[in-house]
């Protein structure tokens, strides 16, 4: 019995390129030219606000669009950033009021200062949890060492 020889994979069509008429990358430099260094980037021919595959920040894009709301309307900044309204109008809501997890958080936040200061900034997140439970306040444990960290206790 023979094997075949050894090799990358399936055999190619000779002529045809493996990328199927794939272009990848950028065109190199012209003559004479020096072409981008490894790792760096090659801004020309880009007119983008914010860098390709990631999501802008919702603080930025408000920030952007309140200063171009006057001079060209919020659904036409929106649009030229690829920005969905929905995405912009939902962040301001929320700005504007704090929800309800935020309220209860800085309840629970000045309830756990009152504890920690107390046991001279001993107690950890468990004991803490286990006075909070004690005191009737349902909240988890990991709910109590998030807002202990935050708080830099």
């Amino acid at each position: 019995m023979e094997l075949d020889p050894a090799g990358r994979g399936r055999p190619r069509r000779a002529g045809r390129p493996a990328h199927r008429g794939r272009v990848g990358g950028a065109a190199p430099a012209a003559q004479g030219e020096r072409g981008t260094e490894a790792g760096q980037r090659d801004p020309q021919g880009r007119v983008r606000v914010f860098r390709g595959g990631t999501r802008p920040d919702p603080a930025t894009v408000a920030k952007l669009v309140e200063q171009l709301r006057g001079r060209f309307g919020v659904e036409f900044v929106l649009r030229v950033l690829g920005v969905a309204s929905s995405t912009y109008h939902g962040w301001v809501a929320r700005q504007a009021a704090p929800s309800r997890r935020e309220r209860e958080d800085r309840a629970i936040t000045a309830e756990i200062a009152d504890i920690h200061i107390a046991s001279g900034r001993t107690y950890g997140s468990p004991r803490v949890h286990q006075i909070l439970r004690r005191r009737g306040v349902r909240v988890s444990r990991k709910r109590v060492g998030r807002l202990m960290r935050q708080a830099g206790l």
